[in-house]
């Protein structure tokens, strides 16, 4: 198995607009701490990839409930419904969405998209399928 790493997306914070943390101009640990943060189940890679880092820190969250499903999720957030953390590049964040995005100032997290392959590294369709998912998702 081959994997290459096609781009590293940030991972940001999705908050209701009308809820008070949407307005300030940045957004801490400390700030989203003991609120009942939405999330995927702990079998969700990006999940694991959010408790890694603040288990590494030994930094507890506050996780109101948890969904299987990503598509669930992105409907609460569309509802208003919770605070979540959000990939800004994979998930299509729209500026229309009833939610904004806060990189935590404090704490930013990053996760690498890579693309996993039976082929050799560089076989030409590895080459070819890296290549057009790179240009797809244009950096931020």
């Amino acid at each position: 198995m081959t994997n290459l790493p096609i781009f590293t997306e940030p991972i940001m914070l999705a908050i209701p607009k009308k809820h008070p943390l949407a307005t300030q101009p940045t957004v801490t640990v400390a700030d989203i701490q003991s609120l009942p943060l939405i999330m995927l189940a702990t079998n969700s890679p990006l999940r694991r990839t959010i408790d890694e880092a603040f288990e590494a820190k030994k930094i507890a969250l506050t996780i109101g409930s948890t969904t299987d499903d990503p598509a669930t999720l992105r409907s609460l957030i569309n509802q208003g419904l919770g605070i979540t953390f959000f990939p800004q590049l994979t998930w299509a964040y729209d500026q229309q969405a009833p939610f904004v995005l806060r990189e935590l100032a404090d704490f930013p997290l990053n996760r690498t998209i890579y693309l996993s392959s039976s082929f050799t590294k560089g076989h030409p369709m590895t080459t070819m399928i890296a290549k057009t998912l790179k240009e797809f998702f244009p950096k931020k």
